[in-house]
């Protein structure tokens, strides 16, 4: 049986409430104000110098719309020990369906990559952070190093990118009283070392970076570093950020930084809400469930099944709820759930889809997740970087060898009835080496979920696993 609720509510963060706060909290306005949606997150990447988620459920017959064919990827035992293979079919498949969107490859790797895990533990991960991060490490390195990381990016050569990176940005640019979509970038150099500038002026260019040169290790500097992130994001990741430093033998960081605040098109009343029980991993918890019936699309497919809410600023929150008995790592790594986040997010198309009177029921959340992610880029095929020996950033940095040696990433999204919050960051470190419809469908979001929310043209700016709201 399949059930599913959807919904998507958007809360007020008071900056002045926020701000240093060691985990700031999620404020909401009773002054009429429309839902909104925050969603920030950061990218930052500093590199050093070297020596060197039931029952109850209705269930549309799935055997009245045809199905798209599921692009054939082995299981997830095989993605791990046979990464080779996996990727290889998952190339193949992509292209037998066409799709062909530049990040297409970057998102159906990446996405399984850093949100499987041994644990079922909640996992939020930013791909448009990450990307924006990496390209502009792109720009930063030479050979082998710059290679690598266009493989992992899904571009042929350094203008294709910077013509994706000037995409997602243009795109991603609104601020009204009510709505705001915003991206940040910025360039920390080392006062005492020397730079290209024809890489500096690329980066500021074609990456928006703003430029900071300063003392590494100094208090101030560490001071200016934290404080740019957190007025970048709203205050939202304080408490993580405030754990960021620059080391003395640092010789560049670069921060990618994303922020979404948005009112949903149709939003939840407070008084449906109402105590129910979460079928947890570790045993049932009663929790407050959000309630509401609305005309919505609903969405399915093998193993899932899934639903859309609109935001005012443009874009999506899709809630993808496994069927029963289904893990939803299980499907991160399926060719029908990866085709139905690059196809009904990337395309808008999915031909499993109906316009339905929705009953939704979604439990309010506040989760977050640390990854560190080095282990997953070097999977992925992107090493040359972590090497004091081989790494090449020298399209940047004027005589001194630099390379990766930490990369973090955090990330946290809450959702009650006046909205939805989420942030995160990735930190990469281097030393110096019409009428409602008749059917009706009711999704219960009872038990573990995936979830994504996108931009204007379907791109996921955060996808994520709830395992315990």
């Amino acid at each position: 049986m399949k059930s599913k609720k959807l919904q998507d509510a958007l809360e007020w963060i008071d900056p002045k409430l926020v701000t240093g706060a060691a985990q700031p909290p999620f404020w909401r306005t009773r002054r009429g104000r429309a839902t909104l949606s925050a969603v920030a997150a950061l990218l930052v990447i500093a590199i050093g110098l070297s020596a060197l988620m039931g029952s109850g459920i209705l269930r549309l017959d799935h055997n009245q719309t045809e199905a798209p064919p599921p692009i054939a990827i082995p299981p997830t035992a095989t993605y791990r020990e046979d990464f080779t293979l996996w990727k290889s079919q998952l190339m193949s498949a992509m292209t037998a369906h066409e799709v062909g969107d530049p990040m297409s490859f970057f998102l159906a790797t990446t996405i399984p990559e850093f949100l499987l895990s041994e644990d079922s533990e909640n996992l939020i991960y930013s791909p448009v952070s990450l990307y924006l991060a990496l390209a502009m490490l792109a720009e930063a390195a030479n050979g082998n190093t710059r290679e690598e990381i266009l493989t992992i990016l899904g571009c042929p050569d350094m203008e294709s990118l910077r013509n994706q990176v000037e995409a997602i940005w243009s795109r991603n640019q609104l601020n009204t009283e009510c709505e705001k979509k915003s991206l940040g970038g910025s360039l920390w150099l080392n006062r005492t070392l020397t730079y290209h500038e024809q890489a500096q002026q690329l980066l500021t260019s074609r990456h928006h970076a703003q430029v900071h040169v300063g003392e590494m290790g100094s208090e101030e500097m560490n001071q200016a570093f934290r404080s740019w992130i957190n007025e970048q994001t709203g205050g939202l990741l304080s408490n993580y950020v405030d754990q960021l430093s620059l080391p003395s033998d640092t010789a560049l960081a670069l921060v990618s930084t994303l922020f979404l605040k948005s009112g949903w098109t149709s939003k939840f009343s407070e008084g449906r809400t109402a105590q129910e029980v979460f079928h947890a991993p570790d045993g049932d918890i009663t929790t407050a469930f959000m309630n509401k019936t609305d005309v919505d699309t609903y969405y399915w497919g093998n193993g899932f099944t899934a639903s859309q809410k609109s935001l005012m600023a443009g874009g999506s929150m899709f809630l993808i709820l496994p069927d029963e008995g289904i893990d939803p790592k299980s499907l991160l790594v399926d060719g029908e759930l990866l085709s139905f986040l690059l196809t009904a997010g990337i395309s808008g198309k999915w031909e499993n889809r109906e316009t339905v009177q929705l009953h939704l029921s979604l439990p309010k959340f506040d989760v977050s997740s640390q990854l560190n992610m080095i282990d997953g880029l070097q999977h992925l095929g992107m090493t040359s970087c972590f090497s004091p020996t081989d790494a090449d950033l020298s399209s940047l940095l004027n005589g001194t060898p630099a390379f990766v040696d930490k990369v973090l990433h955090a990330a946290r999204v809450a959702v009650d009835e006046e909205g939805v919050v989420a942030s995160a960051y990735t930190v990469i470190l281097a030393p110096e080496g019409a009428a409602p419809p008749k059917k009706e469908i009711t999704m219960v979001f009872d038990r573990p979920f995936l979830f994504m929310i996108t931009d204007t043209e379907g791109l996921p700016l955060f996808v994520g696993t709830v395992y315990r709201p």
